[in-house]
């Protein structure tokens, strides 16, 4: 979605739909810990995003914002948003442009922005509440690091996060972005879902719904094991290459396949990446590999491979197809956006008494959230 009426569209549909922002900016008001405090926020800069901006900026808060990727940011949530009072930053610098705001808080999506406060401590400060990680790539970075020295809370692991956003919302925006770009039914076609996590999944789910013959590539032995008692067939990442006319990849891994792996593609073999990164294909190896190159419509590139003359179709050059197409239910991502802004209110209030490192969602964030959507969804 591209057009100017994007974002006014969006702010219809969930004002009508599910009106959970409504709730959250009074009971932030109500609050008052947000007035003047300035929050640093890395992510998809979209219009679901831009009606989460609007509640906080309502609500007192200095918003500074920097881009996950250009494939999912949307001009016209970023005109809306800068008219409304919010600093955005774009390109590859944009990180370190947020922190020379000096955050109090850091909402990140992919630890880009944590890792650019940590490797800057001149900026460090007393005033400095905490940080939060939405991701699973980037909660496993976190924990890889030797020093993180400030609390970081994991709202990847929480119920909404994991088990409504993940699993529900990005399982229904698959297949909504597949009947949009591709125009074709994968229905009694095999597809081989790369991960098992929750996105991987509710991604799994959601295609045997719609009547598509789902096998399971996953190297960590008990989600494995879990996705054998889930009623899938595993596979492996070779197989799904070269037999299925589907691969779904959903590891949070950047470079999963590699040259010689995209040499096997099967002919007409579809590549829709629900990973964080924009990298988790590799559409650099496949171009690498390929003899041409066609960009059939934002969403769709099809490369026709050098040596068997097969032809790969990839989707949204390889970022997270559901978010750079704003496909599926609006309603899991703002369920998921209300839980990261109630986070910062909580690490406004309460990080400076947080230790450091990862820290668990608190529960009662959570239950807060619920209350108010169930209000919200009442007819």
């Amino acid at each position: 979605m591209n057009n100017a009426t994007d974002v006014a569209t969006i702010t219809a549909k969930a004002d009508r739909e599910f009106p959970i922002f409504k709730e959250i900016e009074s009971h932030l008001k109500a609050r008052g810990k947000l007035n003047n405090i300035q929050i640093g926020w890395h992510c998809h800069l979209t219009a679901i995003t831009a009606v989460a901006a609007k509640c906080l900026i309502a609500a007192g808060v200095d918003l500074y914002l920097s881009e996950c990727t250009p494939a999912t940011t949307e001009g016209s949530a970023v005109e809306q948003m800068r008219l409304e009072g919010a600093t955005i930053y774009l390109g590859p610098d944009s990180p370190k442009r947020v922190l020379e705001h000096d955050p109090r808080v850091i909402s990140d999506t992919g630890l880009v922005l944590i890792e650019a406060y940590i490797a800057a401590t001149e900026r460090e400060s007393n005033d400095f509440r905490g940080a939060s990680e939405i991701t699973g790539s980037g909660i496993s970075r976190l924990r890889s690091l030797e020093t993180i020295g400030l609390p970081v809370v994991n709202l990847n692991d929480g119920v909404i996060k994991s088990k409504i956003e993940n699993f529900h919302g990005v399982g229904d925006g698959l297949v909504e972005a597949l009947d949009l770009v591709s125009k074709r039914s994968f229905s009694k076609e095999t597809a081989t879902v790369v991960g098992y996590g929750q996105v991987g999944a509710g991604a799994a789910h959601y295609l045997k719904r719609s009547g598509v013959n789902v096998k399971i590539a996953e190297t960590d032995p008990v989600r494995a094991l879990l996705a054998h008692y889930d009623g899938y067939e595993l596979a492996s990442l070779e197989e799904g290459m070269a037999c299925g006319s589907l691969l779904v990849t959903a590891t949070g891994q950047k470079f999963l396949i590699s040259e010689a792996l995209w040499q096997t593609a099967s002919n007409d073999l579809t590549v829709v990446n629900l990973g964080h990164w924009q990298e988790e294909p590799n559409l650099d190896a496949l171009e690498k590999v390929s003899k041409h190159q066609e960009k059939l419509s934002k969403g769709l590139s099809t490369y026709t491979l050098a040596k068997s003359g097969n032809k790969v179709h990839a989707y949204t050059g390889g970022a997270p197809a559901n978010v750079a197409l704003l496909t599926g239910s609006i309603e899991p991502t703002l369920l998921h956006l209300a839980t990261e802004i109630l986070t910062m209110d909580y690490l406004v209030d309460q990080g400076q008494n947080l230790d450091p490192g990862e820290q668990p969602l608190p529960y009662e964030i959570e239950k807060e959230v619920s209350r108010l959507a169930l209000r919200a969804l009442k007819p």
